[in-house]
């Protein structure tokens, strides 16, 4: 009985050490599979330009682009979409080609391990490459922002995502509760839904918490077709019609806003700078300037004027 139980371990240990080069070889032609499949990748746009905040934010990479860091978060684009503005960013700072270039050595790096089935020594150099490119990405977790989860209340957080673009967090809260958060914690929302009479009381808190529905700009926007209407948050007023006293910011800066969409960006950030401006100087209709220091009220067509002269100065 004993000498049969060891026959069977002996014959056993002769099938695992025939097999094991297969499958190492096995495993090589994965690692090529998987490496060429991966560095196809980076010829395409999207991916370019996915990688972007993990490689701006790397020591050891961003001397490959020729702008810094967080300039790319203005220049995001989703899968799928072009911009032609944001994409000549891209160009110019080389996204496209620190891709190309990234998968050439990604697939060829799958390419060497897999070589290693013929040649030990290739399939050495291309193993020892392998682990460099893991550590690599891993020290993505430590360099890039964007990465660790941030403290929203669930007691879950700092441990990094290997996520470039962050994650969705989706709350679901009571009118009275959230209104209150929009005063104590403002920070922790960007994009509310509500229904209609919720979404009334609460853009005019949001409008409130800036200056006012006078200053509070408006968009509906399809980003599916394009199409988008830019308008003034707030109604008619038809008792201080033709007075000449109603604040124009909110159609101002909803103007500014269409700039952006148009990525008119320098268009819309001389607006901006001559609101902020006159704002600072304490200038504004009587519905801004009663509440700020020393503050002077002018009329509709006096504030228009001089922002129109404000930014006339800057050019």
């Amino acid at each position: 009985m004993t000498t049969k139980l060891s026959n069977l371990f002996y014959a056993f240990l002769n099938i695992a050490a025939s097999t094991q080069k297969l499958g190492i070889n096995l495993i090589r032609v994965a690692i090529l599979i998987i490496f060429v499949w991966i560095g196809g990748l980076k010829f395409y746009n999207y991916e370019a330009e996915g990688i972007v905040p993990f490689v701006a934010n790397s020591p050891f990479m961003s001397f490959f682009y020729t702008k810094s860091a967080p300039e790319y978060k203005e220049y995001k684009l989703k899968e799928g979409e072009f911009n032609e503005a944001k994409h000549q960013w891209h160009v110019e700072n080389n996204t496209y080609g620190f891709s190309h270039g990234l998968g050439i050595l990604i697939m060829a790096i799958g390419i060497l391990t897999f070589l290693g089935i013929f040649s030990p020594k290739i399939g050495l150099v291309g193993a020892g490459l392998a682990i460099i490119m893991t550590v690599g990405t891993l020290s993505f977790l430590v360099t890039t922002p964007e990465v660790w989860v941030p403290d929203l209340g669930s007691g879950e957080h700092g441990f990094p995502l290997l996520s470039g673009a962050g994650r969705l967090v989706i709350k679901d809260c009571i009118a009275d509760a959230f209104l209150q958060n929009t005063l104590l914690i403002p920070e922790e929302y960007s994009v509310i839904a509500t229904l209609n009479l919720n979404g009334d009381y609460v853009s005019d808190q949001l409008a409130a918490m800036v200056g006012g529905i006078g200053i509070a700009p408006g968009a509906n926007i399809n980003y599916q077709t394009g199409h988008a209407i830019f308008e003034a948050t707030h109604g008619t007023a038809p008792n201080i019609a033709g007075k000449d006293v109603v604040n124009p910011c909110s159609i101002i800066l909803s103007a500014v806003m269409m700039l952006e969409y148009f990525d008119w960006k320098e268009a819309a950030a001389l607006i901006e700078k001559a609101l902020e401006q006159s704002f600072l100087d304490a200038r504004a209709t009587h519905d801004l300037a009663r509440f700020m220091p020393n503050g002077t009220s002018l009329s509709t067509s006096a504030f228009t004027r001089e922002i129109v002269e404000r930014i006339e100065k800057q050019k």
